[in-house]
């Protein structure tokens, strides 16, 4: 099982993201976050194998 997490700061893409991450098989979202230093946060937290992250974001840029 591959492991995503996904940090968007828009809520409708976070979503969209995960719907779309959800139906490919041997994928699994574990997690979301809404900005760059909670994205780092929960990087740290739950070693996913693959993030989706947008690059302009309030706190943090994916950058």
């Amino acid at each position: 099982m591959i492991t995503v997490l996904i940090i968007e700061d828009d809520p409708m893409v976070q979503e969209v993201n995960k719907q779309f991450v959800m139906k490919i098989e041997g994928f699994k979202v574990i997690g979301v976050a809404s900005n760059g230093m909670e994205g780092l946060q929960k990087i740290r937290e739950h070693s996913p194998d693959l993030v989706i992250l947008d690059v302009f974001m309030p706190e943090q840029d994916g950058l």
